[in-house]
């Protein structure tokens, strides 16, 4: 199901159209999930509440929301996520998430102006992130402006404070279109167990000597010795392969028994050329 973004300065009302839109959905038996940056920092120890003036910290909370989309998509549920995404790095990240999931996307810009939102600030409730001055001003600095050029950013819908949301405008887009197409760029692949991977070299070396006193290969090598050069040029060719294109195996045990035929096959085929 769809990933809507919502961005803006702080307390620009990102967190009153979130839920605007979940009602909304929820009314047309929609299942929406939530994703906010509020309740994340709520959730950690009093610490944090500098998080936006220490880049380890933000760049945590980053991860969390990148996380919990990534754990929410595709299950037939809309996914909001409720955060500053200030970057546009990070707005495509996001969008990447949705675009390897195979689900609709859109960006809902907040806007407002600074001495609003400032003052929106100050009113916060507790529950709320109230930032400091400090912090206000160093996102403000910060903040990317979304740009419906950016794929990562498209399609994009500006709101002012004073405006109310169009929702079938936003919401019957998202689910009547089609999805990005996944690329390489974006696809999940399959990766081999990591005691294979570390143990790969050592399986094709081995497979080397065993091909090279097999009987059943001798005819390979009956018209002359094979230099030594040559094998470590097939068997780095191979290497490099099977990293890039990992087939899917259920063990290491597998992977490992697989590799080895995989490669003896290889190997014969290459010193017949």
């Amino acid at each position: 199901m769809p990933l809507v973004l919502l961005t803006g300065l702080p307390c620009s009302g990102k967190t009153t159209r979130a839920k605007q839109l979940k009602g909304y959905l929820g009314e047309a038996n929609q299942q929406v999930e939530i994703v906010s940056e509020n309740e994340i920092i709520n959730r950690k120890p009093a610490d944090f509440s500098d998080v936006f003036l220490v880049q380890n910290k933000e760049k945590l909370l980053r991860g969390e929301i990148k996380s919990e989309v990534q754990r929410l998509l595709g299950k037939n549920t809309f996914v909001i996520v409720d955060a500053g995404n200030y970057l546009k790095s990070f707005r495509y990240e996001l969008y990447c998430l949705s675009k390897t999931a195979r689900e609709t996307f859109c960006v809902i810009h907040c806007e407002v102006s600074e001495a609003d939102a400032w003052q929106w600030n100050e009113a916060n409730p507790v529950d709320r992130k109230i930032y400091s001055k400090k912090e206000f001003d160093e996102l403000l600095l910060r903040y990317e402006c979304p740009d419906n050029k950016n794929r990562w950013d498209a399609p994009l819908y500006t709101l002012h404070s004073v405006e109310d949301l169009d929702f079938e405008a936003i919401v019957n887009p998202l689910l009547r279109k089609s999805p990005a197409k996944a690329n390489q760029s974006t696809v999940t692949m399959h990766s081999l167990p990591s005691n294979v991977i570390c143990n790969i070299d050592q399986i094709t070396k081995e497979a080397i000597q065993k091909v090279i006193k097999s009987e059943t290969h001798s005819h390979i090598f009956s018209s002359s010795v094979v230099p030594q050069a040559k094998l470590l040029k097939i068997q780095t060719q191979f290497v490099t392969f099977i990293k890039k294109n990992p087939p899917k195996f259920s063990s290491s045990q597998e992977a490992a028994h697989e590799i080895e035929k995989m490669f003896s096959k290889f190997l014969e085929e290459h010193l017949k050329l």
